[in-house]
């Protein structure tokens, strides 16, 4: 369920200028990919033949490469024997391939991502060529664990480069790179029952400490690119979303819906703002920190002011009587 970098991953230190050189010098394929000109280098392009957009070529090239370098111990047996097709597989009892599908329904284009991206020589080449050629709308149906974090970003910019409006309904599970994928779409609907997951970027390697720092800082710019199309798509920073990452977080439809990252929950659609709030300081009260509230002072009881020597006035009932009786003389 995690996403992965594959072993070519650990060697993508050559700039654009370096790649163009070792074309010209016939170290790398002409349009730069596959540079090898270390052991090293031959390893990587061994194990990452499945990701070529030509597989026959870049076979031929990783032959001639080494046997310049005096390594043609490194080739698989299948590639010495004269195997035509060679790539890393899947066990037996796990080959599929049929990852994707793509369905043409009464003029309405449908695709289908129901299994794991890219990995065990299944890359996203394919996939992308048929839907660079589909015209129009296209609705993606998604239902995947994740997969290989690269061939993931390929398909979620397709997803965004594309003319036509893009709908990607998520039936089941967005997990992983999965969950990159749908934010590619114009519109993102989530089934009332399915679950969306993000998390940080994984891999295994082997190697020495210098290659395990470099693969640490790979991963951690990955993450970092990860989490800035999640603040794409839903608001918010991208250090924000990496720490949801961190913590491998888990949304339902409607918990998905509350943050952003899905515009509507089938059935239930995302409540839109009645007015452009940018111009304040908090774009309204979801926004905003909590109001400060003051105490209303408390009232201080009124306290006569009451001299010591002023005699306490009583009411003498029969001098007034005998006061009134002499007054009706």
């Amino acid at each position: 369920m995690k996403d992965y970098c594959d072993w070519d991953f650990l060697n993508r230190d050559f700039t654009t200028e370096e790649r163009q050189r070792l074309a010209k010098s016939g170290e790398a394929m002409p349009d730069g990919s596959f540079p090898i000109v270390t052991r090293e280098d031959l390893d990587n392009a061994i194990h990452a033949i499945g990701r070529a957009s030509d597989p026959a070529a870049a076979k031929a090239h990783i032959k001639k490469r080494a046997a310049a370098l005096g390594a043609t111990d490194a080739l698989p047996d299948d590639w010495k024997s004269g195997t035509s097709n060679w790539t890393p597989k899947r066990p037996k009892n796990l080959t599929k391939v049929d990852w994707y599908r793509i369905e043409n329904k009464a003029g309405a284009n449908e695709v289908y991502i129901y299994d794991e991206i890219g990995g065990y020589g299944m890359t996203s080449g394919s996939f992308l060529n048929e839907l660079r050629a589909l015209d129009g709308d296209v609705s993606v149906h998604l239902n995947s664990p994740g997969g290989d974090v690269f061939d993931g970003l390929a398909i979620y910019q397709a997803l965004k480069n594309r003319a036509g409006e893009t709908t990607v309904h998520v039936d089941g599970l967005a997990a992983s790179i999965a969950s990159v994928i749908a934010m590619g779409a114009d519109r993102v609907v989530m089934a009332p029952k399915a679950q969306l997951m993000i998390h940080e970027g994984f891999t295994m390697a082997a190697g020495d400490a210098a290659d395990m720092r470099k693969l640490a800082d790979l991963l951690d710019r990955t993450s970092d690119n990860i989490a800035s199309v999640y603040a794409d798509k839903a608001g918010n920073t991208t250090e924000f979303w990496r720490n949801r990452m961190r913590e491998e977080t888990w949304y339902s439809a409607d918990e998905a819906l509350d943050a952003g990252l899905v515009d509507e929950v089938e059935g239930k659609a995302k409540k839109a703002d009645a007015f452009d709030l940018s111009m304040y300081n908090h774009a309204g009260r979801g926004n905003a920190p909590a109001p400060v509230t003051i105490d209303a002072p408390a009232e201080t009881p009124v306290v006569e002011n009451k001299k010591d020597d002023e005699p306490e006035f009583t009411w003498d009932f029969a001098a007034f009587k005998s006061s009134l009786k002499e007054g009706l003389k």
